[in-house]
């Protein structure tokens, strides 16, 4: 199933709703966001990167972990909304472990906050 995140365009850029995280956003998807004021972000669970930078992702505290084998499902809470991100089993987190994650480029899916529409 999809992550839905309220996000607005504020300050330049990408912002969930819930609070002041950053949401980093390619090219493509900044310019529908900005153009829409306020949306709903979608993203799928395979569609995020762990990333080393924190400055470059979206800092998430690890709430549960599902190894499955092929994919390890991580668990985690932002801006309020329950997700799930499904990354390499090799990384092996742990509930409480503190992790970056970034949407892929591309990935995204951005949806009229007041109809649901999708946004291009």
């Amino acid at each position: 199933a999809m992550n839905f995140f309220p996000v607005e365009w504020r300050e330049e850029r990408a912002i969930l709703s819930q609070g002041a995280t950053g949401v980093p956003l390619d090219g493509e998807a900044a310019s529908r966001l900005q153009q829409a004021g306020n949306a709903v972000l979608g993203i799928r669970p395979e569609h995020f990167a762990v990333t080393t930078d924190a400055a470059d992702g979206i800092a998430i505290n690890v709430k549960l972990v599902e190894p499955l084998g092929s994919d390890t499902l991580i668990h985690f809470d932002l801006a309020g909304v329950s997700a799930i991100a499904r990354v390499d089993p090799a990384l092996r987190p742990k509930p409480g472990d503190r992790l970056s994650l970034r949407p892929q480029p591309g990935k995204t899916h951005l949806f009229d906050a007041a109809n649901g529409q999708v946004l291009r």
